[in-house]
């Protein structure tokens, strides 16, 4: 069994000096932000700090799989979109003048389909064991994760996805988070219903919780993936569902008030 003390806080300035720079370019760019923003912003920061600096991505790394998935949860599909929440449209407008290119893949179908590559790519076994066999395709990996996840929640959030020029209304964005479950149901319950351990690393890794072997590990990172991810798409899609009934109520009470 591993020294999980040893383990329990990792230090790379990388991280530090990436995540500082990301902060200060958000600052400029989001001049016109609000405190809430500023604060959604300041979250989805803290979040990708706590995936990669503290045990999660020790533990993760060295033992669990499990722990592993929850890593790439946060930086894939809870930070993304904290950040976006901190944009308004105007600056969401800036930032695809800035980055040629962003316009076209935050589209509904190229943010969807680019995810899902992501998604699925990463966890066939020959890329997950390289990831973990190789400290700079690891980041690289990590660094997709956010910008996938970025893509994929622009189209859904209100401030970025005026940027669009196919514009989702809220049945359609409620349809888009559905879609994009599969991949993530896919990876799932593929982890939760095998019978063998699919990635070698873990198979030869010291076991960090007495009783956890490699393939109960394995679908715990499953169901984690699975859990994460509906939850999240859910209160996506809760608050999609009650803008919409709030607009529709809006729009059917003007006619009568105007009639009077």
């Amino acid at each position: 069994m591993p020294d999980l003390a040893r383990l329990a806080w990792p230090f790379d300035p990388t991280v530090y000096i990436g995540l500082a720079a990301f902060a200060v370019a958000y600052l400029w760019l989001a001049r016109d932000r609000s405190r809430l923003q500023s604060a959604f912003f300041g979250l989805g920061v803290l979040v990708a700090w706590f995936a990669l600096e503290t045990p999660v991505d020790a533990i993760g790394d060295c033992c669990l799989q499990s722990v592993h998935m929850v890593q790439h949860i946060l930086l894939g599909l809870i930070a993304p979109p904290l950040w976006l929440l901190g944009l308004t449209p105007a600056s969401a407008a800036r930032l695809t003048r800035l980055l040629p290119g962003l316009r076209t893949i935050t589209e509904p179908l190229p943010a969807q389909v680019i995810f899902a590559v992501l998604m699925l790519g990463w966890h066939l076994p020959v890329l997950y064991d390289a990831t973990l066999a190789s400290e700079p395709l690891h980041i690289v990996e990590h660094l997709t994760f956010m910008a996938g996840g970025t893509l994929f929640w622009w189209p859904v959030l209100i401030a970025t996805s005026t940027t669009a020029r196919w514009r989702l209304r809220e049945a359609g964005k409620l349809v888009y988070l559905v879609v994009g479950t599969l991949p993530q149901d896919t990876v799932s319950l593929i982890l939760i219903f095998s019978h063998q351990p699919y990635y070698e690393h873990y198979v030869r890794a010291a076991r960090a919780i007495a009783g956890v072997d490699p393939l109960t590990d394995q679908t715990l990172a499953g169901i984690a993936l699975m859990a994460a991810g509906k939850i999240s798409f859910l209160v996506a899609g809760v608050k999609i569902f009650f803008d919409w009934m709030i607009r529709v109520r809006a729009e059917e009470a003007g006619p009568r008030l105007v009639g009077g």
